[in-house]
């Protein structure tokens, strides 16, 4: 009895590929509302000015390298004031929301106080 082979390789590698991007997206989605449960629930007081820090977060996927990068628009309304949060400055202490909440730091001490 004679089996045939076939060549699937392209095809299975094709669907890997297309889910690769599905499963990138899903985890930016998921890293936007963690920022934003920051933002507002991860200190002791929610970081809200204008409205604008919350509503630029945003993410980029780089499927090539498989990774999913977080933060603000250069040229956004907040990207200067994002910096200065999220860093601190001289006058104000710095509340890192896009490092914490991607880690998952901090969140829960400011959350079990109120």
């Amino acid at each position: 009895m004679r089996c045939k082979f076939i060549d699937n390789r392209r095809k299975v590698k094709g669907k890997f590929e297309a889910g690769i991007g599905e499963i990138l997206h899903e985890i930016g989605k998921a890293g936007i509302t963690s920022i934003l449960d920051m933002i507002d629930n991860g200190y002791d007081e929610p970081i809200l000015d204008t409205g604008a820090l919350k509503a630029e977060q945003s993410y980029h996927i780089d499927e090539g390298n498989m990774k999913v990068a977080f933060g603000v628009p250069v040229g956004a309304k907040s990207a200067v004031y994002a910096r200065f949060v999220h860093e601190g400055t001289i006058k104000m202490e710095a509340r890192p929301f896009i490092r914490d909440a991607l880690l998952g730091v901090g969140a829960a001490p400011a959350r079990m106080r109120g």
